[in-house]
């Protein structure tokens, strides 16, 4: 439903604080002790240097693309996809089955026909668990798996050309090379709901069951969520704003 986000927004205090690892010079955001984690906030600033962030950011044309865009006094960060794939991940640490609820608000650009290019991608690796050879690619959207911190499933929740996908979960077989596409959740669609704010919130464990049956998520972690957008279909745009993680 359409809602009036100036006081939902506000009560989902949209502005991030970057918290660093203890112990390493790669950053990590952490959940509080009450079981939130402010993933995305409206002054959040992107840093390119990986190593000194808690942020990875991918693509030659991100630093134009992705930016801070208020849009219906909303603050956000928005997105137009280019020729290359376009990403803004960051690094977080968080139990699947402790913090099961993403929260956040979009506002999407019509973008006609099929998936918009604008989307939001996590993350999850399971503990103790040796990631480097059982990476889910992200192809769907141009990027490698080695651009991402270590994962060994990743999931994009995705906005439809049609309101009657919400809710759909896509497979995809591996290709004939072995490599295996992350699925696509969509949450939202149409044309006619397109340039209008949406609040949503999904169950990251209730969707991870659904994707795969038969693991047990009691040590699975989210190492990631970010937004990204596909190279496929330059010059539609996406604005997203208040990225929470909480139980």
């Amino acid at each position: 439903m359409n809602i009036n986000f100036i006081k939902p927004l506000t009560l989902l205090a949209l502005t991030a604080v970057f918290m660093s690892a203890a112990c390493s010079n790669i950053k990590t955001k952490s959940i509080t002790p009450e079981g939130r984690l402010d993933v995305l906030g409206p002054s959040t600033q992107f840093d390119n240097d990986e190593q000194s962030s808690d942020w990875v950011m991918v693509g030659k044309s991100a630093a134009n693309n992705i930016k801070t865009n208020p849009i219906a006094g909303i603050p956000g960060i928005g997105l137009t996809s280019a020729d290359d794939a376009l990403l803004a991940v960051r690094r977080v640490e968080a139990m699947v089955l402790a913090t099961p609820y993403l929260s956040w608000a979009w506002n999407m650009t019509d973008h006609g026909d099929g998936l918009h290019p604008v989307r939001i991608i996590i993350g999850f690796k399971k503990l103790g668990e040796e990631t480097n050879d059982n990476f889910f690619s992200l192809a769907r959207i141009g990027l490698r798996a080695s651009d991402l911190p270590q994962h060994s499933r990743a999931l994009s929740i995705v906005w439809g050309d049609s309101a009657l996908g919400r809710g759909s979960l896509r497979m995809a077989p591996p290709t004939e090379d072995g490599e295996v596409h992350a699925p696509l959740y969509m949450v939202r669609g149409g044309r006619e709901n397109t340039n209008k704010w949406w609040m949503e919130t999904v169950d990251l464990s209730d969707i991870y069951q659904k994707a795969w049956p038969s693991e047990s998520q009691r040590d699975v972690a989210i190492s990631f969520i970010g937004i990204a957008a596909s190279p496929e279909r330059p010059g539609h745009r996406g604005r997203i704003s208040g990225i929470v993680l909480s139980r």
